[in-house]
């Protein structure tokens, strides 16, 4: 007999997704961009008008396996819609909101910067400032850019570290001008909590949606094998 390898994977490209379709894939755990650059705007404009946010926003994580593949949310999660159009341009600006990814290119970023603009939409006088270094990883560059904003007077900062001990600095200056940093994504050092909110996917409820995705297709596997080695 062959031996089986059941693979799980996390975050999506063509090639998983077809992989999944074709039963070659358990599964592949996903997060949600749009939710995450959506939640970080609402959670900054919640704040500056005064009401309390949660210290930690968890947006979700899902598993997409071959039997929920075609489901509509699970296809939306899969491909989520990413940022293609113009800025929304409110009549009436109350709040500039720089939004700040760890780059600009990938798409997982374009999608984080859909749920910027749907926020902005919805609140109706946002604007988001939305600057990124172009490419992941280019940590000096990302700070230049918080000083920027913080040179603009925006009136809060939504960031995704691209490192977590450097942008401790950069987040601290920022708070003396009085701007304040919603973080999402990846999170600044632990001993730094001077921030508004935390929003981001729980990674180790990922890593346990995984593990019980691998286990439920051994499982299924064994039965599998057990029921043709007995005819």
């Amino acid at each position: 007999t062959g031996h089986f390898v059941v693979f799980v994977g996390f975050d999506p490209n063509e090639r998983m997704v077809q992989a999944v379709r074709d039963g070659k894939m358990a599964g592949i755990v996903l997060q949600d961009p749009v939710s995450m650059g959506y939640l970080a705007v609402k959670t900054m404009v919640a704040h500056l008008n005064g009401e309390s946010v949660d210290q930690r926003i968890p947006t979700g994580e899902y598993v997409a396996t071959p039997d929920n593949l075609e489901e509509d949310e699970m296809k939306r999660l899969v491909h989520p819609p990413k940022f293609t159009g113009d800025a929304f341009q409110p009549a009436e600006t109350k709040y500039r909101i720089a939004v700040i990814p760890k780059g600009t290119t990938h798409e997982f970023w374009e999608s984080v910067h859909y749920g910027a603009e749907k926020a902005a939409t919805e609140l109706g006088n946002v604007e988001i400032l939305w600057q990124g270094p172009q490419s992941e990883g280019n940590v000096s560059e990302q700070i230049s850019v918080v000083h920027n904003m913080v040179a603009k007077g925006v009136d809060g900062i939504c960031l995704a570290p691209n490192d977590s001990q450097s942008l401790v600095d950069a987040v601290k200056a920022a708070k003396e001008k009085g701007i304040e940093t919603v973080v999402f994504d990846s999170g600044l050092d632990p001993s730094y909590t001077d921030f508004v909110s935390y929003v981001a996917t729980d990674n180790y409820n990922g890593g346990a949606l995984a593990a019980r995705t691998m286990a439920a297709a051994l499982q299924e596997r064994q039965t599998v094998e057990s029921s043709s080695s007995s005819q």
